[in-house]
């Protein structure tokens, strides 16, 4: 009997299908294309809602991680949203924007660190997903999502990995995409509740799917 293909993906709450209808997002939806494709593949998802860069390294390095990179045949990788979610509230305690930079730096230090951790287990191809700004008409997130996001295409372009450009699939349509979303901007950002407009919807996972498959060319 043939083994299964398996598809690894990292990533935060995003991977993990957070508002998605029954938390089937993007990692579900081009697993079911894979299979349809002729491929029975097992999915195998590393992400927590919550996690930045720093905590997807930490996991990477648990066994039942790398066992799963290891087997992969594709993996992706999508983080980097919390980071820049905490980065704005130190912001707002400190007022130095100094926090942004600072923070962009480690998250391009722990992405190369964890490209580092999954080549040694797997030559498998990485696909790195960057962000959507769920906050267009706010100043803070349209400097600091592409700076990021340069950071992603920067240290990515040092081991040879292809990005997959949502930033600009979801720009000028973040209210069809993202679950909940308001006026676009960082006001409607409440940390203390669960549910903020910051997570793509059905159809935005389902658009991330679809672009993920005409990447892979599988």
């Amino acid at each position: 009997m043939a083994q299964p293909f398996v598809y690894t993906a990292l990533g935060d709450s995003i991977t993990a299908g957070y508002n998605a209808p029954r938390r089937l997002g993007y990692a579900h939806r081009l697993t079911k294309r894979l299979k349809h494709q002729g491929l029975p593949t097992n999915l195998y998802t590393i992400c927590k809602k919550g996690w930045t860069s720093g905590d997807l390294l930490q996991a990477s390095a648990r066994f039942s991680t790398r066992l799963a990179i290891r087997n992969a045949q594709l993996i992706t990788v999508y983080i980097g949203g919390n980071d820049l979610i905490f980065a704005h509230v130190k912001y707002l305690l400190s007022r130095n924007p100094k926090v942004f930079s600072q923070v962009i730096t480690t998250y391009g230090n722990n992405l190369q660190h964890l490209y580092k951790r999954i080549r040694r287990l797997s030559s498998a191809p990485i696909f790195t997903l960057n962000l959507f700004n769920p906050f267009p008409f706010s100043a803070l997130p349209n400097t600091w999502v592409p700076v990021l996001n340069q950071m992603t295409t920067d240290v990515s372009a040092q081991w040879d990995i292809t990005v997959v450009n949502i930033y600009e699939l979801f720009q000028g349509m973040e209210p069809l995409l993202i679950d909940g979303y308001q006026t676009g901007r960082l006001e409607n950002y409440v940390p203390i509740i669960t549910r903020n407009p910051v997570h793509p919807n059905e159809r935005g996972h389902e658009l991330i799917a679809q672009e993920l498959w005409e990447t892979i060319s599988i």
